[in-house]
């Protein structure tokens, strides 16, 4: 216990100096409980043995994860683990960083073409992660959208190109390219209206 309780304190130490983007510094045994964080034991105890990045850190790949709400705040983060090793190469757990999408999002969104362009970006899965609708975020999967079929089906191959989409009944026309590291693919998209105004003229 006491051995956890120095860790938790140097991790808080590490959390507060990575900076405002990161949630916590975690580590979990090897049955994938939490067992030190650095938020005062706030997640101590929380099964993560069904998540992928703890899967991949266990088959000693190190791993971004698909972002999900967190459990400790509500708040939309990816979590980066690699792999513990103790005596004789054993697996004995992973160290995880929750990293906050927020600034993502923001980089993300905060890309504007004319007055209807904007930028998305999905999961691995379709899901969005990052949209100037928050609402939409972690909630909607664009392979289920009507009208959006094709493009993302190109962008879940992990494809870059153009293509044209219906979204809420709105044409639009999307640019789009994979982010190989993780899997997500991130997408520019315009109403084709605006778009086109001036070869219509």
């Amino acid at each position: 216990d006491g051995d956890l309780a120095a860790m938790g304190a140097r991790l808080a130490t590490l959390t507060k100096a990575i900076g405002e983007h990161y949630e916590a510094i975690i580590v979990v045994d090897e049955h994938g409980i939490v067992k030190a964080d650095g938020l005062g034991g706030a997640t101590t105890g929380i099964d993560i043995s069904g998540r992928q990045y703890f899967a991949d850190a266990k088959n000693g790949k190190s791993s971004v994860g698909t972002p999900v709400k967190s459990r400790n705040s509500g708040n939309p983060i990816s979590v980066v683990a690699v792999p513990l090793y103790g005596p004789g190469n054993r697996f004995s757990g992973a160290l995880c960083v929750v990293l906050k999408i927020d600034f993502l999002i923001d980089i993300i969104t905060g890309t504007r073409v004319g007055s209807t362009g904007y930028g998305f970006m999905i999961d691995h899965e379709g899901t969005i992660i990052a949209h100037p609708r928050k609402e939409l975020i972690l909630d909607l999967n664009i392979s289920k959208v009507s009208g959006m079929e094709g493009v993302s089906k190109k962008m879940l191959a992990g494809e870059s190109g153009v293509a044209s989409y219906v979204f809420e009944g709105i044409p639009k026309l999307a640019g789009f390219a994979p982010v190989p590291l993780t899997g997500w693919s991130v997408c520019l998209t315009q109403d084709a209206s605006e778009l086109l105004a001036e070869a219509y003229n």
